[in-house]
């Protein structure tokens, strides 16, 4: 679970998944467990938590991911896990309306009603099948699918 708290992002839950940050920086409160996702993590605006992958959009509108990303969910180019935020370049510049995450692919919805999708897409978890594949523009460096 991801909480926003006066412009930090703090998690808690099974703390052996990446998606909840960085487990060096964990507090109890109440009794619950609570981690920092990310010392750099302040002045965030909007949360958002795919199964085991998470993001945040920061008040520069810049979006970032963390958490598992064998199949690119990340949005991040590559397939590599992390535990720390890293920026999904080709979406900054432009404002996040929505995010939604799934077991290993993520849609985001931009405020122009823009709409990516990425990572993982062996039964069409896109919308769109591999014949239609050729019909959108893959962003050159990402893994990114502009519909």
């Amino acid at each position: 679970t991801l909480f926003l708290a006066s412009g930090s992002v703090f998690a808690s839950g099974d703390l052996s998944n990446l998606n909840i940050g960085n487990k060096k920086e964990c507090l109890i409160s109440q009794g619950i467990p609570l981690s920092l996702v990310y010392r750099g993590t302040n002045n965030c605006v909007d949360i958002f938590a795919g199964s085991k992958h998470s993001f945040m959009v920061k008040q520069n509108g810049v979006l970032f991911s963390w958490g598992y990303n064998n199949f690119g969910q990340l949005g991040t180019g590559d397939v590599l896990n992390s535990q720390e935020p890293r920026p999904i370049r080709h979406i900054q510049g432009s404002s996040v309306a929505d995010i939604v995450g799934g077991e290993g692919h993520t849609l985001a919805l931009l405020d122009d009603g823009t709409v990516y999708a990425w990572g993982r897409n062996d039964e069409n978890q896109l919308g769109i099948t591999e014949k239609e594949m050729g019909k959108f523009r893959e962003e050159e460096d990402l893994s990114l699918i502009h519909i």
